[in-house]
């Protein structure tokens, strides 16, 4: 298959938190970050679309003790844990079965399909196929970025939050000192990048097309980049340049032949926050809760970025079952999870008049699909 470019410009909704592995943000936007973002988002829209199932997030392991004598186990049975999305190509008998297929290529299929058609064969899960597993490198690069820092939002670097009970169910407008004492709570927001960024996609034609469009615009739309997502960070304007096709559905490839995913199949919209919590659906989706909207801003997405932590915080104080705040909310206590499920989230509806709206996105049906961002 031949391999193209694709240069896509960025634009930051609220600040990018994309640093090194520590968070030290020296480089301001790291390939493996944006990366990893992608790959995490297309596993979420693959598990709600009924691409991916619980199985491939399952394993089992035996379970049992080690006698002192050795390292002989006791093995007592089996347990299943929940992994992050594994799989491990063989390469030789991958490249032996892809030979023979083009040897026998009556159809004349394109060799994207058949290199998908012998990954689907080995069971490597679509997720994996596009952005590489042990022994694959993936269908998707990134080849250079090249970013321009702008002037404008600025985030304090912490608000404080009252801890007195406050019953509007909505957005508390409750003006907070920014320090801490016995009667505050202070979220700190990180240092950030703000500005605009150009990336340069290496893939073939149909997977630009069918996989990585669609997967862009379902970030600028739903999605987040980088890390800090639980404060509202990494929420990304994107722009294909003359190419601004309609790119609202995943369809004809690989398994989206015959399931094609659009946009509004895994979003549900919900109008408070008892369903965007709720984990007694029938079936598992995104949950969007729109709070409002208004004229867009510099200082409008810094006021709504604090709003919407602020309403986090009473969110998560309202959930009564230590268990259940736990997995949504996250903690790095017991149990650990890595990272919250409900996120601040605001869009920009208009590029013209620039109108925000702006809530929530949960996330909370998701089984365990890697670290999420914290």
């Amino acid at each position: 298959m031949k391999i193209n470019e694709y240069t896509v410009h960025f634009e930051t909704l609220t600040p990018l938190r994309a640093g090194d592995a520590w968070f030290q943000n020296k480089a301001p936007l790291k390939a493996s970050s944006i990366m990893g973002s992608l790959r995490f988002w297309f596993e979420v829209i693959c598990y709600f679309g009924g691409i991916t199932k619980k199985e491939d997030y399952t394993i089992k392991i035996k379970k049992g003790k080690y006698s002192n004598k050795g390292s002989k186990a006791n093995f007592t049975g089996e347990t299943e844990i929940e992994v992050m999305l594994l799989a491990d190509l063989k390469y030789r008998k991958f490249s032996e079965r892809l030979v023979e297929l083009i040897k026998k290529n009556e159809v004349k299929s394109s060799s994207a399909d058949l290199v998908n058609e012998v990954l689907a064969e080995m069971e490597i899960p679509l997720p994996a196929r596009v952005f590489g597993c042990t022994g694959w490198c993936g269908m998707i690069g990134i080849r250079k970025i090249e970013y321009e820092r702008k002037n404008g939002l600025k985030l304090d670097s912490r608000i404080g939050i009252s801890k007195a009970n406050i019953s509007d169910p909505v957005i508390r407008n409750d003006e907070c000192p920014k320090h801490s004492n016995e009667r505050y709570s202070v979220h700190r927001f990180p240092e950030s990048f703000y500005g605009s960024f150009d990336i340069t996609f290496t893939t073939d034609s149909n997977t630009a097309r069918r996989i990585l469009f669609p997967l862009l615009k379902f970030v600028e739309q739903y999605g987040y980049l980088g890390g800090a997502w639980s404060k509202g960070y990494g929420r990304v304007k994107v722009n294909f340049g003359d190419d601004n096709g309609v790119y609202d559905r995943f369809s004809d490839y690989a398994e989206f032949t015959d399931n094609p995913v659009s946009f509004g199949k895994i979003i549900n919209k919900v109008s408070g926050k008892d369903e965007l919590l709720s984990n007694k659906t029938e079936s598992k989706n995104i949950r969007l809760l729109i709070l409002g909207a208004q004229g867009a801003a510099d200082s409008d997405v810094k006021a709504i970025m604090e709003k919407l932590v602020k309403e986090k915080v009473f969110l998560r104080k309202d959930e009564r079952d230590r268990i259940r705040r736990h997995l949504v909310f996250g903690t790095t206590g017991d149990p650990e999870v890595h990272g919250s499920k409900v996120l601040p989230w605001i869009r920009e509806t208009d590029r013209e008049k620039a109108w925000l709206e702006y809530g929530f996105i949960s996330i909370a049906d998701i089984l365990h699909l890697g670290e999420m961002r914290s």
